[in-house]
């Protein structure tokens, strides 16, 4: 579990808030991820579609887990819920591009309360790790790059 920073740069909100892993490649996500991060960019919904059938492929120069991402301060939480109010709303999820200086990049997802409206395609997230994205609550996945050799 990580627990730290994170600046959303489209609403200009900062929320503490801590992201669990869920399934597939296990890491620790401490050391993966610095103490604050921030967004650099949004996807739509339908361009993860697109990329998630890719991640099935094995790679030995990447490997991704599903995470599970909440928020750790009450004083937080209505900002929290309506960020991602307003990234549901848009058909978009986070992007945290790390890629570069830390060799990942994460991308959150708003909650899903109900299969049959779920954003991304359930169908290709259980192929891919094997369970349902969590419920209620914001989650995403990670694609960490391992250095080469």
């Amino acid at each position: 579990m990580w627990v730290g920073r994170i600046k959303d740069a489209h609403s200009k909100k900062t929320f503490d808030l801590a992201v669990k892993y869920v399934a597939g490649t296990k890491m620790v996500l401490r050391k993966l991820f610095p103490k604050t991060m921030t967004t650099n960019g949004r996807i739509r919904f339908e361009n993860v579609d697109s990329v998630l059938p890719m991640l099935k492929k094995k790679s030995q120069s990447k490997s991704h887990l599903m995470v599970k991402v909440s928020c750790k301060r009450k004083d937080q939480r209505k900002d929290y819920d309506r960020v991602f109010e307003k990234y549901e709303d848009a058909n978009r999820g986070m992007v945290i591009d790390m890629k570069s200086k830390y060799n990942f990049k994460m991308y959150i997802f708003p909650p899903r309360f109900d299969a049959d409206e779920c954003q991304i395609d359930l169908e290709s997230v259980r192929d891919i790790w094997g369970t349902d994205p969590p419920e209620g609550q914001p989650w995403g996945y990670v694609l960490y790059y391992h250095k080469k050799k």
